[in-house]
């Protein structure tokens, strides 16, 4: 007489192989790229099944703004800005980052609309800072406008940056040049040059001072054990790992011109975000996948909020847009 419970048993272990050998099938003859069922199938092997609505965009996004209206969304692709109408998901248009005699592309980050909405500025990864005069009605054309940012035979790359209140001047990080620089958009040609930590990669604005995300962290000291970092100057890095042992912000005075206190939050410190009333400034720190939230009144870290579940898998939060 047959046992009931190892039938069950029997009868699940074999679902288990045919559900199992279906899936391998699948997983083996799926290509990369938007499925059939509304996953996406990214190089690395992982399969996203993201919620919402979905726009595949023609590039790969680095970052994004959204117009003053809400109406448009603009894309800091790697080969070119595209505007993308956020109601029905349609592609507007899009606009190649003009060629330097360093090349061309959109940087890391940075991306933004004057408070018009007029123009779109975006960092070009070729060393320029690239600005977008959005077509008015009846017109087609986009007017567009490199200001170069590198000096002498040094590449200045531009990533994060900040406007001004009337969309006149840009705060740039520029990340191999360990800078922070204030741009003239009107006159195209850069005015200040303030030092800071190593790699900056974001700039938000709070009064009459600079919140500058350093990735590599403080500059290294007589001592400090370091490591190359592509065509930067070297970074503090960890002996045994060999990557940046620390992040820093940094906290510019605008007026003076100078860095005035590096604040210690997580590893690889990335995206920046303001809290609404300016008191609070949000840090995404993308090797530790923890945000650090800093009192912008006492320029200290009040708390930090982990991103990971309890089992973590991998999480990297880079953005904050």
């Amino acid at each position: 007489m047959t046992n009931p419970q190892r039938l069950g048993f029997t009868v699940f272990v074999l679902s288990l192989i045919v559900i199992a050998t279906v899936q391998g099938s699948d997983y083996a003859a799926t290509k990369v790229g938007p499925q059939a069922d509304g996953r996406v199938v990214v190089p690395t092997n992982q399969v996203l099944s993201p919620a919402g609505r979905q726009v595949y965009i023609p590039s790969r996004s680095q970052d994004l703004a959204v117009s003053p209206d809400g109406q448009t969304l603009a894309v800091l692709g790697h080969n070119a800005m595209i505007l993308v109408d956020i109601k029905s998901g349609k592609l507007l248009r899009s606009a190649a980052f003009t060629k330097t005699k360093e090349g061309s592309g959109g940087s890391y980050k940075g991306i933004a609309f004057t408070r018009d909405g007029s123009r779109v500025i975006a960092s070009n990864i070729g060393g320029a800072l690239e600005l977008f005069d959005i077509p008015g009605p009846g017109t087609t054309e986009m007017k567009q406008q490199a200001i170069e940012l590198s000096s002498g035979t040094r590449l200045s790359i531009p990533a994060g940056f900040a406007l001004d209140a009337s969309s006149e001047k840009a705060w740039v990080a520029l990340c191999v040049d360990n800078q922070l620089a204030e741009v003239d958009l009107k006159e195209g040609k850069i005015l200040r040059r303030i030092p800071v930590g190593q790699m900056p990669f974001d700039v938000c604005l709070h009064g009459n001072k600079a919140y500058v995300s350093l990735f590599g962290g403080s500059l290294p000291q007589p001592g400090d054990t370091t490591a190359p970092s592509g065509g930067a100057p070297r970074v503090k890095a960890d002996p045994v790992r060999f990557i940046a042992s620390e992040g820093m912000v940094s906290v510019v005075d605008l007026e003076k011109g100078v860095e005035v206190k590096e604040i210690e939050v997580g590893l690889h410190p990335s995206g920046m975000v303001l809290s609404r009333d300016g008191s609070r400034l949000f840090v995404a720190n993308a090797n530790s996948d923890t945000v650090s939230i800093i009192d912008t009144s006492s320029n200290t870290v009040v708390e930090t909020v982990s991103t990971l579940r309890k089992k973590a898998f991998c999480s990297a939060v880079l953005p904050m847009t």
